[in-house]
């Protein structure tokens, strides 16, 4: 019993540090995605 909850705590934690280790990655993206969408919104209005 105890081995099977070892491996599941093991795996969660695998889990965890990948998506931590994502995360700035992530929130780069995130931030470019909408640099570019304020960007087009202003260039589109100034430009008509």
């Amino acid at each position: 019993m105890w081995d099977l909850v070892t491996v599941l705590a093991r795996i969660a934690m695998a889990k965890h540090l990948r998506v931590r280790r994502s995360m700035p990655w992530l929130m780069v993206a995130m931030a470019s995605a909408a640099g570019l969408m304020l960007l087009s919104t202003f260039s589109t209005r100034l430009m008509p």
